[in-house]
């Protein structure tokens, strides 16, 4: 049996899997921009925090999938919940973030919040 692997890094001109993947990114950058409207910027202090999520969960072993949707969400969180810090959020900000945000905009069940 043999594997086909294609060794150059760029595409054949008119290839149509470049057009294809260019065009799922797109469609990404815009469910994503559509999802998180009119939150403010994530902060220094917030980007460090989700950083270092990612790091825990990748030392536990969760795949890249897992580690991508749980620093959107922290992200996503955080940049709802701002001016506050990350240490001084309280069961009703999540409350408030799972009403407000999550249910509001009918987002993906995976992202929503489980007690």
């Amino acid at each position: 049996m043999s594997i086909l692997v294609r060794c150059s890094t760029e595409a054949p001109p008119n290839d149509p899997t470049e057009r294809k993947y260019t065009r799922s990114a797109e469609r990404r950058k815009a469910a994503k921009d559509k999802i998180s409207p009119g939150l403010a910027a994530l902060d220094a202090d917030g980007a460090l925090c989700v950083e270092e999520f990612r790091r825990r969960l990748r030392s536990e072993r969760y795949s890249e999938n897992t580690v991508k949707t749980y620093a959107e969400a922290l992200s996503t969180l955080l940049r709802f919940i701002h001016p506050k810090p990350f240490g001084a959020i309280e069961n009703h900000d999540l409350v408030n973030f799972n009403n407000d945000y999550i249910l509001k905009r009918a987002t993906a069940p995976h992202f929503k919040i489980r007690w």
